[in-house]
């Protein structure tokens, strides 16, 4: 999802990779690199990828999901 999300303070894409804790483990974490962004500079990404999945799962269970989604793909690709 690197490059997809986007900064909520700035609205540049987030950037994605591992830190590395102080046992040698990594952890993965989504972070803006806009210099000037006073926002939170990362976030684990377990909880990104989790609200991600609900939001999925929400999607899911609205009626006519999946047509809706394919008719804008298909207009899309007829414009």
């Amino acid at each position: 999802m690197r490059g997809t999300l986007l900064c909520e303070a700035c609205v540049q894409p987030l950037t994605a990779g591992n830190v590395t804790g102080r046992g040698g483990k990594k952890y993965p974490y989504y972070w803006c690199r806009t210099p000037r962004c006073r926002s939170v500079k990362n976030t684990a990404a377990h909880k990104i990828e989790a609200e991600f999945l609900q939001l999925l799962n929400e999607l899911r269970s609205c009626p006519n999901f999946e047509e809706s989604i394919f008719a804008g793909v298909e207009e899309g690709v007829a414009s």
